[in-house]
C-alpha cells in the first residue's frame, strides 16, 4: 500500500500521472505492479517504469476513475 495526499494506492490499481511533463504521460494509464519500500513499479502498453515514492507524488498520481470523472 502507498498513500499520497490521503489517497491510498494498492498493487493492481490503475492510475494516471496528470502532472507528467509529457502529454502522452498525462494521458497514459498505468497499472501498479509492485510497491516496494522505496520504489513503485508500474506498467503500461507492455513497458515497465520504476519510480520513487517522491516521483509518484510529484507526478500527481490519481486513480483512473478519478481522472475520468474530472474529464467530464
Amino acid at each position: 500500500m502507498l498513500e499520497i495526499n490521503g489517497v491510498t494506492f494498492n498493487e493492481g490499481d490503475h492510475i494516471r500521472f496528470p502532472l507528467s511533463p509529457f502529454p502522452q504521460g498525462r494521458a497514459r494509464e498505468y497499472e501498479i505492479e509492485q510497491i516496494g519500500p522505496s520504489e513503485i513499479r508500474v506498467s503500461s502498453n507492455g513497458f515497465r517504469y520504476n519510480y520513487s515514492r517522491g516521483e509518484v507524488a510529484a507526478l500527481g498520481a490519481i486513480h483512473v476513475a478519478a481522472a475520468r470523472a474530472t474529464e467530464k
